[in-house]
Parts: C-alpha cells; sequence; structure tokens
C-alpha cells in the first residue's frame, strides 16, 4: 500500500476548506435575504391604508308636523325641497376626521306645511397619503357620497313611521355640488380682492 503524498493531502484540506467557506457564504446571503423580507413585512404591515371607515352613525335628527293629524284629512299632494350641506372636522387621531352630511326636508301639501326633517349623518373617516386638494375632495364630495344613501335611508324610514306616503330622496352628484362650491368660493375671493384694491 503506498502512503499518502503530504501534497496531496493539503490540496484536499483546501477543498474542503474551501467548500465550507462557500456554504457559509451561502448561508450568510440566504439569512440576509430573509432580514430584508422580514423588514419589507414589517414596514408594509405598519403602512396605513389610504382609506379607512371607522364609524357611520346618526349624529343628529328632529321631525316636526306643524299641522299635526288634520294633514291626514287632506289630499296628498306633496311638494318636496331638500337643502344639503357638509361639515368637517379634524379628530384627535391623526389624519382622522368627522364628516357630517347635514339634510334638511320640508314637505308641503296643497299649500300646507307637512313635515320638516333635519338629519345630520356622519361618519369617522382616516384619510392617510394624501396632498391638501386631494384631502379636500375626499372630505368634501367622495365622504358625503358614502354617507348619502344612510342618510336616505334614514329618513325614508322616519317619513313612513310617520305615518305618511313613502318619498325617495333623488340621487346626488357630490363631485359636482364640491366642484360648484369651489367655483362660489372663487368668486367670492375674487370680490373680496376687488373690494380690497
Amino acid at each position: 500500500m503506498n502512503p499518502e503524498n503530504p501534497a496531496n493531502t493539503d490540496n484536499k484540506a483546501d477543498q474542503v476548506s474551501s467548500v465550507n467557506s462557500d456554504f457559509s457564504e451561502g448561508r450568510s446571503d440566504a439569512s440576509q435575504i430573509n432580514q430584508a423580507n422580514q423588514t419589507n413585512q414589517a414596514n408594509q404591515s405598519q403602512e396605513k391604508p389610504p382609506f379607512q371607515i371607522h364609524k357611520i352613525y346618526v349624529k343628529e335628527c328632529t321631525f316636526e308636523m306643524p299641522a299635526g293629524s288634520g294633514i291626514f284629512t287632506k289630499e296628498w299632494r306633496p311638494e318636496l325641497s331638500v337643502q344639503i350641506g357638509t361639515v368637517t372636522k379634524p379628530l384627535a387621531e391623526e389624519n382622522t376626521h368627522e364628516v357630517t352630511l347635514e339634510v334638511k326636508c320640508e314637505v308641503k301639501s296643497a299649500g300646507q306645511q307637512a313635515f320638516k326633517l333635519e338629519l345630520k349623518q356622519a361618519g369617522i373617516f382616516a384619510v392617510n397619503g394624501l396632498d391638501i386638494p386631494q384631502l379636500h375632495h375626499t372630505l368634501g364630495a367622495f365622504c358625503p357620497s358614502i354617507l348619502y344613501p344612510y342618510a336616505r335611508e334614514c329618513i325614508c324610514d322616519l317619513i313612513l313611521k310617520a305615518g305618511f306616503p313613502q318619498l325617495n330622496l333623488a340621487p346626488i352628484n357630490f363631485d359636482v355640488l364640491y366642484q360648484q362650491e369651489l367655483i362660489n368660493k372663487n368668486k367670492q375671493a375674487e370680490v373680496q380682492t376687488q373690494t380690497v384694491h
């Protein structure tokens, strides 16, 4: 049996060492990738969604029937008038706002006031990552469009419970209302500027 050449033994040891070194580097790279993935997942979990609905509720509601039950003895020829308004305010929690949709309904029949109703349908919304114009549009148009179906349902139910025939409120384009409000504000600002000069 031939004795093993010492040089060959050294070469084998170097090869084993090289393999172990490469394997360790591979494990190190895999560990770094796993850490990076975990960091990305943690960052994604901490990121807040751009829009959230926290709560929708009736803030205030009043119903008046000035003519009393006598209105039921007369011919029912309803004339409906509706006024819509929106109020927004920031809350203590960061990027959280309360939006209140105010709906005023008045119905006359044969020239006599049948009833008047005022409803404040409110919601709490979290809005993140928007610039100022986008934020104003979201609070002034998008949020009211979410609240309006709830307000319509509440108003229709209340009218029925008061003993009157069902009245359906027409759909409303809050984007159009918001744009009209912006135009009116710009006109008022121009008038004030001209008055100052």
